[in-house]
């Protein structure tokens, strides 16, 4: 079953946050998220920024297999021009927690945005990808010298190629 948001007629900024350790959206896309794509699964109060983190959603792995789920986030590259990158949805949506019980249920790890928070920055669709954007994806973030303005590359990263593509041992 696909579920597709479509944001492509909203103004949306996403900032790429490699010191965030979950990622956060508006509250109506997380509420979203919950009914109509994990709707099976178990819900918990918002969360806010600052208080002890407990899931907004669990997703019960015998209902949904994330590992072979698939999500499609597309920006809008140089022109306009869209750029896809396709993520596995473990641990972009949710992943398990080792440390955490009931263990056949993966944690959300998209979290609501308090809507105070969110109209601070200027407008209601401020979305933030922490690290479960950048497990999910090989991310580069360039910024060359001038006069060439900083860019992004994604690539999809699967489990399957996470040790493949290894950065060799330090040697000092």
């Amino acid at each position: 079953m696909a579920h597709e948001f479509d944001f492509s007629n909203e103004f949306v900024e996403v900032v790429l946050d490699t010191g965030c350790s979950l990622s956060y959206a508006p509250p109506a896309f997380v509420q979203a998220l919950q009914r109509d794509v994990f709707p099976q699964g178990k819900t918990s109060p918002a969360h806010t920024f600052g208080q002890h983190w407990q899931p907004e959603y669990t997703v019960p792995s015998s209902v949904y297999p994330l590992n072979q789920w698939v999500c499609e986030v597309t920006f809008a590259g140089k022109g306009g021009e869209p750029v896809t990158v396709a993520l596995p949805c473990d641990p972009f949506l949710a992943t398990f927690d080792p440390a955490w019980t009931p263990s056949d249920h993966r944690e959300g790890l998209i979290c609501s945005i308090p809507v105070s928070r969110n109209t601070s920055m200027g407008h209601e669709n401020f979305w933030r990808f922490g690290l479960p954007f950048f497990q999910s994806s090989y991310v580069a973030l360039h910024q060359p010298k001038p006069p060439m303005p900083p860019y992004v590359r994604f690539a999809s990263q699967w489990s399957g190629e996470r040790m493949k593509y290894r950065l060799p041992d330090y040697a000092p």
